[in-house]
Formats: C-alpha cells, sequence, structure tokens
C-alpha cells in the first residue's frame, strides 16, 4: 500500500507492503497483462473481490481464462500488483521510494517545502489507492491471507514512531477516502489541510 516519505530529521520506514520492482515484459505481454488488470480494477470496484470471479475478469479483459492464470497465478496476486502499481502511479521497475518527486523532497532545504512536497505526492497515492485499499478491506474476511496484509499495515503504523503515527493516520487511504470520495472535499483542499495539520505538528513553530 502507500509508503509515507519521512519527516524532516526522521528516518525512512520499511515500506508496508509488496512494493518490489517489478520485472520487465515484452510489449504484446505487457498489454494483455495491463488489459487484464484494468478489467480486474473495474471490476473489483464495482462488484468487490469477492464477487469477482476469474472468468468474469477474463471476459472483461477479452482474453482466455488460462491467460489470466499464466499472467497472475491467483486472483490475489492480481489484486497485489494493483496495488503495488497504483502506490507507484506505474508498472515501471521503480520503487516509490526512489521515485524522482521523492529525491526532490529529500533534497529540498526547505522543511515547509518538503513537507508541502511530500504531502501532494502522499495525495496523489491515496487518490490511486483508495478505491483499492477499500477492496481489500471488505475482501479480508473472506480471504485469511489478504486479511493478514490489511493487518500487516495496521501493525506497522501502530509500531511505527510517533511522527509516522500521525503520518500514517492524516495520509491514510481510509482519511482521504471519508474526506474526498465520501464527503466530497476537493483534493486541493484535503492536501492543504493535511500540510498544514504535519506542519503545526512537526515543525518547529516559526
Amino acid at each position: 500500500m502507500s509508503e509515507p516519505v519521512n519527516p524532516p530529521g526522521a528516518p525512512v520506514p520499511p515500506p508496508p507492503a509488496a512494493s518490489s520492482a517489478r520485472t520487465p515484459r515484452r510489449p504484446k505481454a505487457q498489454a494483455t497483462r495491463r488489459r487484464i488488470r484494468d478489467a480486474a480494477r473495474r471490476l473489483f470496484v464495482e462488484r468487490g473481490y469477492v464477487a469477482t470471479t476469474i472468468e468474469a475478469i477474463a471476459g472483461e479483459a477479452g482474453v482466455a481464462v488460462p491467460t489470466v492464470y499464466l499472467a497472475f497465478g491467483t486472483k490475489r496476486a492480481l489484486l497485489a500488483e494493483l496495488l503495488d502499481i497504483a502506490a507507484a502511479s506505474d508498472e515501471q521497475p521503480v520503487a516509490v521510494l526512489e521515485r524522482p518527486w521523492v529525491d526532490e523532497l529529500r533534497h529540498d532545504p526547505d522543511p515547509q517545502g518538503q513537507l508541502r512536497r511530500w504531502v501532494r505526492g502522499g495525495r496523489h497515492i491515496a487518490a490511486r489507492v483508495a478505491p483499492l485499499w477499500e477492496v481489500a478491506r471488505n475482501a479480508a474476511p473472506a480471504d485469511p491471507d489478504i486479511a493478514a496484509q490489511v493487518q500487516h499495515y495496521k501493525t506497522l503504523t501502530l509500531q511505527a514512531h510517533r511522527y509516522f503515527v500521525i503520518v500514517f493516520g492524516l495520509l491514510s487511504h481510509e482519511l482521504y477516502r471519508l474526506l474526498v470520495i465520501e464527503q466530497g472535499w476537493a483534493p486541493e483542499d484535503w492536501e492543504r489541510w493535511v500540510a498544514d495539520t504535519l506542519a503545526a505538528q512537526l515543525l518547529p513553530a516559526q
């Protein structure tokens, strides 16, 4: 799931979910895999994880059922890859913490500027991940492995340094979903509120 970037002076935490680099694939295989992922994402969000079958995903993607199994192995692995790519923003084999925007953040000498870059990146991650994270949370009661992954993410949050408890809470997919998707906040307003709140909590008073 999404990976927070360290606030000024704090260490970088380990990534909370499967975010390993992906091996590049041939263009045709990539295109097929992308069609399957796009189909699965639509169906997972519309119908839910449990109600979405591999057969339905294959039909939506316009491929044979064995093609889905050959590409991903399991429906769980397909959801995991969707979450991984949503966090990173694309299928390039580059981890979130190695992305250019994170590097720019780390080299910004101004703590306020660093924090606001960090929150802006977090907003974009939350917008991509929130619908799929809801799919995973709703699937957890029916799938022990997904439940374990969801619990692992929560455990990392609870065991983190105080800085990261604050950060995980404010940049969480759940809070983004509550305020932006359900309550109708503009994403820019959410970003501004989170940045102002984190600045008040984490940065010394000016």
